[in-house]
């Protein structure tokens, strides 16, 4: 049978049903923001960042680890579906844990008195969307490039970490600089977070996009040459 992005994603989200990491992935984001109580842009995506943290750092290595992606890529299946299959179902998981998040939203008396509407929650679902694939990928070519990952996948891991929350967190020191700032990623898809729990209105900057293509591209070349 072919190897699909498709089959390898629902792999991917009935093992991690299996291992429980599943609701981790899920549920984090939400309860993160009810224990802050800070519904800024900022910290709403950086729950998404750290609900992802799993997916992005973790997964990966664990399947090096344990023989599991060398039997994949020793199989008639391409790079692009690896990587797409891992995409896709960070994407289903991002959808379960946005609608917790907006729930965490409702009940939270710091949001905007006004109730979100459609184009309000379509924003705010395409911003999570972002936010969550772009951690992914992330992680992903941390783990590609990583010159020491079959000695040591904890190397892939710090890589991973310390990379994505710097760049995560980098929005947070973002007041007086955001002209300078606004090409790197998280700092759209935050923007977005914001708009959308705020008044909606039109997007101009669409950096992460063009982030997790360029991400996501060198990471599917790098990973068959790092590890095959």
């Amino acid at each position: 049978m072919r190897i699909t992005p498709l089959l390898l994603a629902k792999k991917n989200l009935i093992e991690a049903y299996h291992d429980r990491s599943i609701i981790y992935s899920v549920f984090f984001p939400s309860l993160f923001l009810l224990l802050t109580r800070n519904f800024n842009g900022t910290i709403i995506g950086l729950a998404f960042v750290l609900g992802a943290l799993y997916d992005a750092l973790l997964v990966l290595p664990k399947e090096i680890g344990n023989g599991t992606l060398i039997k994949i890529l020793l199989s008639p299946v391409s790079q692009w579906s690896i990587m797409g299959g891992r995409m896709i179902s960070s994407f289903v998981l991002n959808i379960l844990k946005t609608l917790f998040a907006l729930l965490a939203l409702t009940f939270n008396i710091s949001t905007s008195s006004e109730p979100l509407t459609s184009p309000d929650i379509a924003l705010f679902f395409a911003a999570s969307s972002l936010i969550t694939l772009l951690t992914v990928v992330i992680g992903l070519i941390c783990s590609a490039i990583s010159s020491v990952f079959k000695a040591n996948p904890n190397s892939a891991v710090l890589l991973a970490t310390s990379m994505t929350l710097l760049l995560a967190l980098t929005p947070i020191f973002n007041s007086k600089s955001q002209n300078l700032l606004i090409a790197l990623p998280f700092v759209s898809s935050y923007n977005w977070i914001y708009l959308s729990t705020q008044t909606f209105t039109d997007i101009s900057n669409y950096g992460d996009i063009i982030w997790i293509i360029v991400l996501f591209t060198i990471s599917s070349i790098c990973l068959r040459r790092r590890i095959a």
